[in-house]
């Protein structure tokens, strides 16, 4: 993979011969809510932020994992650092774009 995504697409960690889950099995709201508020704002007053290059690049590496590495790449995600938030706001839209596809998070109306 590019170099620009290969840090979100690395091999699972933990225990394989325990069985041990390497990946989460359901959202955190709550982070993913902070992660929402944080893409929000940063469109609302960065907009350049958000490459439509770069976005579809991201969505076509998406479609195919699992729900469950969706759900872990959101619930472990930083707001800083390598790969965090503020530096790949485009892998991380694609991330919510892919929930919304497959329906694992929908919009509600106000």
């Amino acid at each position: 993979m590019g170099k620009l995504i290969e840090g979100h697409f690395g091999k699972p960690r933990g225990n394989a011969e325990a069985g041990e889950s390497q990946f989460d099995s359901n959202l955190d709201l709550e982070h993913l809510t902070a992660l929402l508020l944080f893409l929000a704002e940063l469109r609302r007053n960065d907009p350049s932020s958000f490459s439509p290059r770069n976005l579809d690049l991201r969505l076509r590496n998406l479609i195919s994992a699992s729900d469950r590495e969706l759900f872990t790449w959101a619930n472990r995600s930083q707001k800083s650092g390598s790969g965090g938030w503020q530096s790949s706001p485009s892998f991380y839209d694609a991330l919510i774009q892919e929930l919304r596809n497959r329906d694992l998070i929908t919009p509600t109306q106000p």
